[in-house]
């Protein structure tokens, strides 16, 4: 699960969907694979993919 997590978010660089990315990565319920992401990380992954999009556009957008 911890590998799928990670794939997660390298995959969050290409698709800004986390129903998409959790199909990508191996996931065949997106709901599933929120709640185990919630439970490893403690918050679910719109966070992160909302955290990764304020990084990109204020980190590597301009470049």
């Amino acid at each position: 699960m911890a590998e799928r997590m990670n794939t997660f978010c390298r995959a969050c660089h290409e698709s800004t969907d986390a129903s998409d990315v959790a199909f990508r990565i191996g996931y065949e319920s997106a709901s599933q694979f929120s709640r185990e992401y919630s439970r490893m990380f403690g918050f679910p992954p719109i966070e992160d993919i909302n955290r990764i999009r304020a990084y990109d556009k204020k980190y590597c957008m301009n470049r």
